[in-house]
């Protein structure tokens, strides 16, 4: 794999990890997507493997 693929790569997943675990969402009440998921969890069934 090339370097640039690499970086790249990990650029995203900064850019994932910020946008679901600390940045609040207007639409979800100021809330990250994570904290909204946590919240609604209970109402998610289990899903099989």
């Amino acid at each position: 794999m090339s370097e640039s693929l690499q970086i790249l790569r990990k650029l995203n997943q900064s850019w994932q990890d910020f946008y679901n675990n600390k940045l609040p969402h207007y639409s979800l009440e100021g809330k990250t997507p994570f904290q909204k998921l946590k919240t609604l969890e209970k109402y998610i069934p289990i899903q099989p493997k």
